[in-house]
């Protein structure tokens, strides 16, 4: 009887393991759901700032913006180590010594909806923060510095140099390609709020002091909203990963309204050819891509998909040692 019962409970354990085997062999052919992430308040809608920056800057002047911001960016590309020295420790306060600046100063009022968008072969790729985004993000830098070095004797150059590196913060944000572009130009939107903030108070402008402090506070709401997601959506965590396979699936599609979350989520799509934790989401990529491909009509979106598509397992070793 005892044999008989002992015998009962080794087959009922044995029943059990292969169940449990069964129902992770179904878990693991099952795409990954989406998590609750997807609706939180907002996290779907397209990235902006409260308060608008053109009410703090006015951007509605003539010339072509984009020829005047690639140019400025070519110019820091082809002389990045001065730039970042100067910024680093400099000390001249002529703008003539820094032609970058200058003319991120005769664009200030011009339109630019596109800058880094006429070269997306480099700007829509594997590494994170562009050679392009870098060398906006320093040109914005160098005139924050010569704007700094200009308030006390030159004030009038100074706000020029501060509201340079604000409109081109805000040019960044609005075109956005990339999270980097957006993350580097909200931080110059704060910096050259934060000068013009200074050169407000120094002339007892209390009125100016506060709409730029409220701009500030606003852009810093935007920048923890965007921080958030992009530790989700640019995380190499395998765990986070493995969570939050099918929120990235979720954020390629037209659901999301935010052109730049898609962008990013497209190219991490990519990468779950090879990282993704069930192979229920790789055997997905490809046929989204091939959807994407074939309806997508942005231009920027449709060279995600490609270097996504591209994207080989010696790309994908080659980019994950160097965790970008």
């Amino acid at each position: 009887m005892f044999g008989n019962m002992r015998g009962w409970i080794i087959a009922a354990i044995i029943v059990g393991f292969q169940a449990f085997l069964v129902m992770k062999a179904i878990e693991f052919n099952q795409p990954t759901p989406v998590t609750a992430l997807v609706s939180e308040p907002g996290v779907l809608d397209p990235l902006a700032i409260d308060v608008d920056p053109a009410s703090i800057v006015p951007m509605e002047g003539s010339g072509d913006g984009t020829a005047m911001y690639r140019a400025a960016l070519a110019e820091v590309k082809g002389q990045d180590s001065r730039y970042q020295k100067y910024v680093d420790e400099g000390t001249s306060t002529s703008v003539a010594d820094f032609p970058a600046v200058q003319k991120l100063i005769n664009a200030t009022s011009a339109p630019a909806t596109e800058i880094i968008t006429p070269n997306l072969d480099e700007n829509v790729s594997y590494i994170f923060e562009t050679d392009e985004i870098k060398a906006l993000h320093l040109a914005g830098l160098a005139a924050e510095h010569l704007g700094v070095l200009n308030m006390a004797d030159h004030p009038a150059v100074a706000k020029k140099c501060f509201e340079a590196e604000f409109a081109l913060g805000a040019k960044m944000l609005a075109e956005r390609v990339r999270f980097y572009e957006a993350f580097d130009g909200i931080a110059l939107l704060r910096g050259g709020a934060g000068g013009l903030k200074a050169l407000a108070m120094r002339a007892k402008k209390n009125d100016e002091v506060d709409k730029l402090a409220k701009f500030d506070d606003a852009a810093g709401a935007t920048l923890d909203k965007a921080n958030k997601l992009w530790k989700v959506v640019g995380s190499i965590d395998t765990d986070q990963i493995a969570i939050h396979s099918g929120d990235i699936y979720f954020f390629t599609g037209p659901q999301m309204k935010e052109r730049m979350w898609r962008i990013e989520s497209t190219l991490k799509l990519g990468r779950h050819k090879f990282n993704a934790g069930k192979m229920a989401d790789a055997v997905l990529v490809d046929r989204r891509l091939k959807t994407m491909a074939a309806t997508e009509k942005d231009p920027a979106l449709l060279a995600a998909v490609k270097t996504a598509d591209d994207l080989t397992l010696a790309d994908y070793r080659s980019i994950n040692s160097t965790r970008q």
